[in-house]
């Protein structure tokens, strides 16, 4: 039992030399003001998948630290933090803001302005040109369609003329 124990750690301890960083992850809570979060509230909250966030976690670029919540450990991150990891990555983040904690400090700009519903990446279009821009879409469709029975039928006649030249 031991020995699985001081085994499990050498490896650790060799994995964590190969990559540069320590070998035990730090869990303590960093200083700095945050909106702290578990990793699942976060992912909800951005719209980032839970693993990149726990990479992100494990490798330090957000701040994040262990807690044991009823005999379960959970990370918590830095809700702050994981956007504007996004922001410098250029990951479209979600538009729906609801921190499932309130939090630390918010700027006022932020809260007393009144936003759009419709996300960064959206645009209002007229119903007249995008009807009209699904017919085109229709039609290109049913071209598509047409050009496969097409290529089929040639290759059969292809197919049939050359048996019947082999029969001649």
């Amino acid at each position: 039992m031991d020995a699985q124990r001081w085994e499990s750690e050498a490896l650790r301890e060799s994995r964590a030399r190969r990559s540069g960083r320590p070998a035990v992850s730090q869990s303590r809570r960093p200083v700095r003001n945050a909106v702290w979060v578990t990793l699942r509230e976060a992912s909800e909250t951005t719209g980032i998948p839970v693993g990149t966030l726990g990479t992100w976690a494990r490798r330090g670029t957000v701040d994040s630290y262990l807690e044991t919540k009823g005999g379960r450990r959970l990370r918590i991150i830095d809700l702050n933090g994981v956007r504007s990891r996004a922001i410098e990555l250029g990951r479209p983040i979600s538009s729906h803001e609801n921190p499932p904690s309130p939090p630390v400090s918010s700027a006022p700009s932020q809260t007393g302005s009144a936003l759009s519903a419709e996300p960064m990446e959206t645009m209002i279009v007229p119903i007249d040109a995008w009807n009209k821009m699904l017919n085109q879409l229709g039609n290109l469709h049913e071209a598509g369609q047409q050009l496969a029975e097409a290529r089929e039928r040639a290759a059969k006649a292809e197919t049939e003329a050359l048996f019947l030249r082999e029969r001649l």
